[in-house]
């Protein structure tokens, strides 16, 4: 992948459901983020994923993660939200 070189998985727990064709991954990845129009940066978040099979293939994947934390990784700045009134 150009836009991530060296990006690495680690930490991956992989979860059955009672669904044969359906599993969730939670897991963490690490590596050099590459954008075009973005200076090059270090890139980490913590990930869970969805997968769904058909017929032993991949039919749809969707990925959960901060991205906050790719904002950070690219130098974007990260809006601030205030919670003034919002208890913690």
């Amino acid at each position: 992948m150009k836009c991530f070189p060296d990006w690495e998985w680690y930490n991956i727990n992989i979860f059955g459901t009672d669904d044969p064709n359906h599993f969730w991954v939670e897991c963490d990845g690490h590596g050099k983020i590459l954008f075009p129009g973005y200076p090059e940066g270090y890139y980490e978040n913590h990930f869970l994923h969805s997968f769904e099979l058909e017929d032993g293939k991949i039919k749809r994947n969707r990925e959960f993660m901060n991205v906050f934390q790719q904002l950070r990784a690219l130098s974007i700045p990260v809006p601030e939200i205030k919670r003034e009134g919002i208890p913690t």
